[in-house]
């Protein structure tokens, strides 16, 4: 057991001392491009203007298309407020419209009230009137039946 543990700590020792195998430290290598020669340049270049300039027209409509969703949008909400507004007026000119009614209808009743007051107090005037008429009467015929007896 004691050869086997010092032969554990030789081997560990050992390893200790010469290191582990390390890799070396390299960057990754970039491929290559091959530089085209000639009529090859000519063409990549018009290929690479191509793809930019296609880029470029992407961008320009991916712009013009959020340009367009943001007045959308601004149009959208634009026509809410006005419909909101009008509700509101509709709702405003019918509450007057409901207080209008109301004044009228009150100012009927009053005057209502009024016509049946005046029919009322005509009415004991009239009564009035024929009572002092009819007391009137009989007082006139018990004056000349006063004036009858004083003839006897």
């Amino acid at each position: 057991m004691r050869k086997l543990g010092l032969l554990m700590l030789l081997v560990c020792v050992g390893l200790f001392l010469t290191g582990c195998p390390q890799t070396p430290n390299k960057q990754a290598k970039k491929p290559e491009v091959k530089q085209p020669v000639g009529g090859e340049k000519a063409a990549a270049d018009k290929a690479a203007a191509d793809k930019a300039a296609a880029d470029k027209e992407a961008a320009d409509k991916a712009a013009a298309d959020k340009v367009a969703a943001d007045k959308a949008a601004a149009d959208k909400e634009a026509a809410d407020k006005a419909a909101a507004d009008k509700v509101a007026a509709d709702k405003v000119a019918a509450d007057k419209a409901a207080a209008d009614k109301e004044a009228a209808d009150k100012a009927a009743a009053d005057k209502a009230a009024a016509d049946k007051a005046a029919a009322d107090k005509a009415a004991a005037d009239k009564e009035a009137a024929d009572k002092a008429a009819a007391d009137k009467a009989a007082a006139d015929k018990a004056a000349d039946e006063k004036k009858k007896e004083e003839k006897k």
